[in-house]
């Protein structure tokens, strides 16, 4: 294996990660694909198993492009217009969508309990949505409700 393809695909990674704010140990990356690659594992291969085992790591659940120019940035930091991202999210039903939408409009002052939401999907027409994968999609989107003793806090 030629050693600087190798320093090439270091500089690669570390590069990446930098431009998501993230300092790796470019030694540790080295090791990692060193160890790989004692098990015959091709490049290209062992580079793209370090690179995910580091995002998973630094949890950036967002892949980057093949080319080489890309970077790895969470979602929210991208500024620019007619920028290319690949970006991995959840699907929803577009009810859960309208119901999250009428939640984060009307963000209740003070605790709901769990039948005080249960009794207002099913007043919209959504009884047949679950509250808690609804809560759940308000915590992930970083939005209103927080558990506490069986009532939901707006946050």
């Amino acid at each position: 294996m030629n050693t600087t393809s190798i320093d090439n695909e270091i500089e690669n990674i570390y590069s990446r990660f930098k431009s998501a704010g993230i300092e790796l140990d470019k030694s540790k990356v080295r090791d990692k694909l060193n160890y790989l690659l004692g098990y015959k594992v091709p490049l290209n291969e062992a580079v793209r198993t370090v690179t995910m085992a580091l995002r998973k790591d630094h949890n950036l659940p967002f892949e980057s492009s093949k080319s080489d120019n890309a970077g790895l940035a969470r979602v929210g930091s991208v500024e620019e217009d007619d920028e290319w991202v690949t970006v991995r999210g959840k699907v929803m039903l577009e009810s859960e969508i309208m119901v999250l939408d009428i939640l984060k409009t009307h963000k209740p002052q003070g605790a709901l309990a769990r039948d005080t939401i249960q009794n207002v999907l099913g007043t919209l027409g959504y009884a047949m949505l679950d509250v808690d994968s609804i809560l759940e999609k308000l915590k992930i989107a970083g939005e209103i409700f927080e558990p506490r003793g069986g009532f939901f806090r707006a946050v």
